[in-house]
């Protein structure tokens, strides 16, 4: 989908017939996330309101998608026995998943030409109140969730938030796994990602203080190895 530069053919298909629009972990930013017919990610680590389209839908259209145990969650998240499903990808083998009708093309070439095949279909009123609906009751607990709770350490959802709050559309983050455990290769050591200096939330403010008194605490047996005769 990404890869195709298929995103504006995906929200132009969408809003002629108004089916709903659910994203794989790979095809995140497919669609903007508050778009009317976007109901979020799909899957093991999907939405609430995707994840209730999924166990109910007669059709699927799978665009870009490997079908991978995440996504569908191991076989389990289609649950209707009459589902279909249609599989657009440029890997055969892909497109012939889950008994697909399989379509071996470009995603965005191959959205523009359904399009145009399905000209004048439209979901129903009920359906897209039904999208809506599920799509506000997922908004509403995404909220709730990465809304600060002033906790000390604070959640993970309340760093999503932070950032999310924090970020222009320009933005980009760069994730860095950090395990004490797990030692840089080839070194006796491990990163350390210090906590924000400036911020206006107390929580943060006093888990920084608690950081640099950590820092200087190790600073203080750091000086005195070093010190040590070899």
């Amino acid at each position: 989908m990404l890869y195709s530069e298929a995103t504006d053919a995906l929200r132009r298909f969408a809003e002629a017939t108004g089916v709903a629009v659910c994203e794989t972990q790979a095809g995140k930013s497919a669609m903007p996330w508050d778009h009317p017919l976007a109901l979020g990610a799909i899957g093991a680590t999907g939405s609430q309101a995707a994840n209730q389209f999924a166990r109910e839908a007669d059709l699927v259209i799978a665009v870009g998608t490997r079908l991978g145990d995440f996504t569908t969650m191991s076989k389990t998240a289609f649950a209707n026995a009459d589902v279909r499903f249609v599989a657009i990808n440029v890997c055969e083998l892909d497109a012939f998943k889950h008994a697909a009708i399989p379509v071996v093309a470009d995603a965005r070439m191959a959205l523009e030409e359904l399009g145009s095949r399905v000209s004048g279909y439209s979901t129903g009123p009920d359906y897209r109140a039904t999208v809506a609906a599920r799509a506000q009751a997922w908004t509403v607990e995404v909220e709730r969730l990465v809304a600060p709770g002033g906790g000390v350490p604070f959640a993970q959802a309340e760093v999503v938030g932070a950032v999310n709050q924090s970020a222009h559309p320009e933005d980009v983050v760069v994730c860095v796994p950090v395990d004490p455990a797990l030692g840089v290769p080839g070194y006796d050591s491990w990163w350390d990602v210090a906590v924000a200096e400036v911020s206006e939330q107390p929580s943060v403010r006093e888990a920084r203080r608690l950081w640099q008194d950590g820092q200087d605490r190790a600073r203080y047996f750091l000086r005195s190895s070093a010190s040590e005769p070899v």
